[in-house]
């Protein structure tokens, strides 16, 4: 049995999934799927609560793809996040403070890429 679902995300962004599984054996199938051109500023409700520095730029893509066998998950996943830039610290009680400059500035690779 195969599943296949794609869809736009507004305002911009797609998403895709492809699925197929043994009908005899729910415990076997296989999951691809693709998340791409997100903007990282959608983010930001989550990025502001737990570090309090939103994004204003970058695109991100995730991308992965699952093998299960009796119920054993085998899997290769992707995130990639092109041209992140931070804005200025939101400053509130009721958020957290990472210190996220810092933190970017281990994580960025050449080409100001984030890519795990």
């Amino acid at each position: 049995m195969k599943g296949f679902f794609k869809s736009g995300i507004k305002p911009y962004g797609s998403v895709t999934a492809a699925v197929s599984m043994n009908p005899k054996n729910d415990k076997d199938f296989n999951l691809t799927y693709k998340l791409q051109n997100l903007p990282a500023a959608s983010a930001n409700p989550y990025l502001i609560t737990f570090t309090s520095f939103p994004l204003d730029r970058g695109v991100i893509e995730i991308s992965g793809n699952w093998q299960v066998r009796n119920d054993i998950i085998r899997s290769t996943n992707h995130f990639i996040v092109f041209d992140p830039r931070l804005t200025e610290r939101i400053r509130k009680a009721d958020i957290r403070r990472m210190p996220m400059p810092l933190i970017m500035s281990f994580i960025l690779e050449r080409g100001n890429i984030i890519d795990y």
